[in-house]
């Protein structure tokens, strides 16, 4: 008999989300709880989200990043939701992304002391080289990924080729592939229900081949229209069903090519029951893809007896024989264009692709999850036997401060609604029972060190971020130790201050001592002269200092919001040097209640 486990899934996407990796953690959570398990699903907030399961959904902070990556991002800094997730006393965490799941997941077996697993679904290298310009910050972030990984206590692969992935970025550990299913019952829709969509359509006898997935580049979508702008064919649709950032510009590069009265975008499909149809009504499914590491979406085709048209050597395509069970094509615009004219002209071998594709491909989720259970069941008693679990890079001290640093954060967000109210909380704190400017200052660089980070994703979620933004310091003004000489029509304010910076490039604290100058002349030109040091680390791991020189003139009075500033830096970070000793910088002052952001941009990029 099966024993019943206490599991916490957790992934940085799940519905409303559609991809690939959200719909594979909703369906271990259906199905393991079918099978009688506990099931607690941990994953960040969305507005819109109806979480009408037959599991727990608990739902963490987040912040929204959607116009930025698609998606929003995770921010668990809720010490009750992590009270809530230990109180469910999980027999093992099952994770589903390496990066902030994978984090929180770590935080939480400080205190839980359970072994975590790990399922790599993404080529995140491909992701480092679209959102890094800099070789150093990929390999820095790839560094960082795969430290992660390595804390964990399984990792599963959902393919070969993830797992090869794994392997280049430079995961040396055990790596076991366990395949996903498909939540599709194997068979096509009805007839009726493919008429009715043809009729929506607006499709009478033309070819119909379909792609499914997001609506972005990477997924191999240019191809298939640079493909159908040198095709031949006239009798065909190509229908684009899903939505993401760059459906716009394809719907743009489809009327350039003139293929408007060929191609139909749908849109987001979430009604599973809707999407079969339209794999039902395909005589051809096109994924192009080198970028997925499994491609669920080529068995929900076969569920369907659909054959598909893919890359040769890509992850989709471990499973395909190229005209046995599917279409293999080499990965350019050309190639592609013949392997949709051949399946055109050859429609009788196409419907016996699709019947061997069902027979041959097709595994359902109930058979995939089965195998991930006899995999727990051995993980947990190894981990039983061995009584302790992975740590790398960062120790368990370094978790435990994480949990210390999530209270502290969620503590500040909850007692004012914005930055400027926690500007002022900051020094209310400060201004009561703090005897001496020394612990003034102890205690600012403290609560600073466990804020900043939480305040800059503050701004971030309501200010998009431009590229040349290199730095934002959030800074702190203790105006209680103000000290103010008047002479005449001049004066002078020295203003001391604390505060911090977290940035690709470098994260650190303000060291004691940094002060704004404030001098106003006889002739009312005032001169501000902020100088301070940042101690901290550098994006390659390193400790350092970087020096700041920050000064402004101006003659209006009140100051412009925000002032403008002429930076100097100066460093003893190796990896920053060439960078920032450079004259291209320029900044701004944002002023709120109790201190004032500096924004640091690179010229050169604006």
């Amino acid at each position: 008999m099966k024993k019943s486990y206490n599991v916490l899934l957790m992934n940085d996407s799940f519905p409303p989300t559609i991809d690939g990796v959200a719909n594979v953690a909703c369906n271990y959570a259906k199905i393991l709880t079918g099978h009688n398990h506990t099931v607690t699903v941990a994953t960040p907030y969305y507005p819109d989200a109806i979480d009408d399961y037959p599991f727990e959904v608990l739902r963490y902070g987040s912040l929204d990043t959607t116009q930025q990556v698609g998606y929003r991002t995770g921010n668990p800094f809720d010490p009750a939701i992590t009270d809530a997730l230990i109180s469910r006393k999980p027999d093992f965490i099952h994770v589903h992304c390496p990066i902030v799941s994978l984090y929180y997941a770590r935080m939480l077996r400080e205190q839980l002391h359970i072994p975590i697993i790990l399922t790599y679904h993404t080529k995140y290298d491909i992701d480092f080289e679209k959102a890094l310009s800099l070789t150093v910050l990929q390999n820095a972030a790839k560094s960082l990924l795969i430290d992660n990984i390595k804390t964990c206590d399984a990792v599963w692969a959902v393919s070969e080729g993830a797992k090869e992935n794994l392997r280049q970025l430079g995961y040396d550990g055990p790596v076991d592939v366990v395949c996903n299913g498909v939540d599709f019952e194997k068979g096509r829709a009805t007839n009726e229900q493919i008429v009715q969509l043809k009729q929506k359509l607006h499709i009478n006898e033309e070819f119909v081949f379909l792609f499914v997935g997001r609506m972005m580049w990477y997924k191999g979508t240019r191809l298939i229209l640079d493909a159908l702008k040198e095709t031949t064919m006239t009798d065909y649709k190509m229908i684009f069903v899903g939505d993401g950032l760059d459906r716009k510009e394809m719907e743009e590069v489809t009327k350039e090519y003139n293929l408007q009265d060929h191609v139909i975008f749908t849109g987001a499909i979430k009604d599973r029951e809707e999407l079969k149809i339209y794999y039902s009504l395909a005589n051809v499914f096109v994924f192009p893809s080198t970028f997925d590491t499994n491609g669920l979406v080529v068995s929900e085709a076969a569920a369907c007896s659909l054959g598909s048209i893919l890359i040769k050597d890509s992850c989709a395509a471990e499973r395909v024989t190229d005209k046995q069970n599917g279409y293999l094509c080499e990965e350019n615009a050309d190639s592609l264009r013949q392997m949709m004219e051949y399946t055109r002209n050859h429609p009788e071998e196409v419907q016996q692709i699709g019947q061997h594709a069902s027979d041959e491909i097709y595994m359902n989720w109930e058979d995939a999850v089965s195998v991930a259970e006899e995999k727990y069941a051995r993980i947990l008693e190894q981990f039983q036997q061995e009584s302790t679990y992975k740590e790398s890079v960062l120790d368990s001290g370094t978790m435990r401060t994480l949990l210390d640093l999530q209270k502290a954060v969620y503590t500040v967000q909850k007692t004012r609604d914005d930055i400027r109210q926690q500007g002022s909380i900051f020094l209310e704190m400060i201004q009561t029972g703090i005897d001496t400017a020394k612990e003034k200052r102890e205690r600012i660089s403290t609560i600073v060190k466990d804020s900043v980070k939480e305040m800059e994703e503050v701004l971030r979620q309501t200010n998009p971020v431009p590229e040349s933004l290199v730095f934002e310091f959030s800074i702190l003004l203790d105006r209680s130790e103000t000290t103010k000489v008047v002479s005449g029509n001049a004066s002078v304010n020295f203003i001391p201050f604390t505060g911090g910076v977290t940035s690709r490039l470098f994260t650190g604290t303000i060291r004691p001592g940094a002060a704004d100058v404030q001098i106003t002349n006889a002739a009312g030109i005032r001169h501000m002269c902020a100088r301070y040091v940042f101690e901290g680390t550098d994006y390659t791991g390193k400790p350092c200092h970087i020096f700041v020189d920050n000064n402004g003139y101006f003659t209006e009075n009140p100051i412009p919001k925000p002032f403008r500033t002429c930076p100097v830096f100066i460093t003893d970070s190796e990896a920053l040097q060439d960078y920032l000793h450079r004259p291209h910088f320029r900044a701004e002052g944002h002023p709120y209640e109790g201190g004032v952001i500096i924004k640091v941009f690179d010229t050169d990029k604006e």
